[in-house]
């Protein structure tokens, strides 16, 4: 359901609310990956094809995926404000990220496609005991991606996840 609030200024501003809505909203809005070397990952994702946002620049960018932002941040502004006291992490972090790719062929052209963009390649696609298919790579900085395929996925017309099986 959508929410109509007024500013100050008179703007009005709409918003989404889901009436059995937690404290905290069961989504995923935005992923940030620190960035050692923002220009160098900045690159990587907009040779993908990726649209970056207009406002995006070497302090602070975004890619709009599918009602996912993925932002990139320094690594050190991050740490400051996520980590505090902490310092900046290195090697991997144990996450992975995935792009979900429509068919079981889309899994290795993408995988190709990324390697192709500057992504290591990790693992080649193969087929899965669950019965989808994955590869992995990682883009410039190690960050983990998973491109992968599952029979049972459904998508909504932007291509945002609505179910796996």
């Amino acid at each position: 359901m959508g929410r109509l609030t007024i500013l100050e200024n008179g703007d009005v501003v709409r918003s989404w609310q889901d009436l059995n809505m937690t404290e905290i909203p069961a989504r995923l809005s935005i992923i940030t990956l620190g960035a050692r070397e923002m220009d160098v990952l900045r690159s990587f994702y907009r040779t993908l094809g990726w649209p970056e946002l207009p406002n995006g620049d070497s302090s602070w960018t975004g890619f709009l995926l599918g009602g996912v932002l993925l932002a990139l941040f320094p690594i050190s502004d991050l740490t400051a404000e996520a980590a505090p006291d902490s310092t900046a992490p290195t090697g991997w972090s144990g996450v992975t990220l995935a792009c979900t790719v429509g068919t079981r062929d889309e899994v290795d052209s993408a995988f190709d496609a990324a390697v192709a963009a500057g992504a290591a390649p990790v693992a080649a696609a193969t087929d899965r005991s669950w019965g989808g298919r994955s590869a992995f790579v990682a883009d410039p900085e190690g960050n983990r991606w998973e491109i992968t395929w599952s029979p049972q996925a459904t998508y909504d017309a932007r291509g945002a996840l609505l179910s796996w099986g």
